[in-house]
């Protein structure tokens, strides 16, 4: 039996639901990692910030968890590098994408639905956090339940991605941290010390965080 081609194309119900995603804006906010998706308009583009993260990535073959998985383009990447991965993801629209594309690349990394601040398994080699934890800034509740979070996390590196200083959403938050004094808050309370700037996407600083 000859094997199965991947990735398989995707399901009419799949662009639907990505339709329904981009129909507010008229484009998604990242690029979905998948031929039939490859000219549908979106904001950022995975592979770009792979390339700055990939020469960094270091416990090759060990685990890693996924923050803010969205679409799974850095489940699927990690997963393609060797690593055992478990992707966290709350969006309900989200998940169903995540979900088919995996199976559409024939993967089996993990998926958590829910919030970050419950994931029930914190111990990873390497822990990518993309662009999301600014968002728990901007509310007083979600200020403590990221700062309650960050102590649980034993990772030996986590590759953080920070929010753009001059959005206005950053600027009226409730803890409205600079992005030098956030990786700052991140460091301290996760004990990964050791901590360089790799890139920038835009106007987005992304840094790698290890302990010393």
């Amino acid at each position: 039996m000859a094997e199965p081609q991947y990735p398989k194309p995707a399901s009419e119900n799949l662009k639907q639901v990505v339709q329904k995603i981009m129909s507010a804006k008229g484009r998604l906010y990242a690029q979905i990692p998948h031929p039939d998706f490859e000219d549908w308009p979106s904001k950022h583009q995975p592979k770009k910030r792979q390339a700055i993260i990939g020469p960094h990535l270091e416990y090759e073959g060990g685990t890693a968890l996924d923050i803010g998985a969205y679409f799974g383009a850095f489940s699927l990447w990690l997963d393609d590098l060797g690593y055992t991965v478990t992707a966290v993801e709350r969006n309900k629209q989200c998940i169903q994408v995540i979900r088919e594309l995996r199976e559409l690349w024939g993967k089996k990394f993990d998926l958590f639905e829910g919030s970050y601040y419950d994931t029930p398994n914190t111990k990873h080699d390497v822990i990518l956090a993309l662009n999301v934890l600014h968002h728990s800034l901007k509310r007083k509740e979600t200020t403590e339940q990221l700062e309650a979070f960050l102590p649980k996390l034993d990772c030996k590196m986590m590759i953080f991605e920070s929010h753009d200083d001059g959005e206005l959403p950053m600027k009226s938050a409730y803890r409205p941290l600079s992005p030098d004094n956030f990786v700052k808050l991140i460091s301290e309370k996760t004990g990964l010390s050791k901590v360089e700037e790799i890139g920038i996407d835009g106007k987005r600083r992304i840094f790698k965080l290890k302990r010393a």
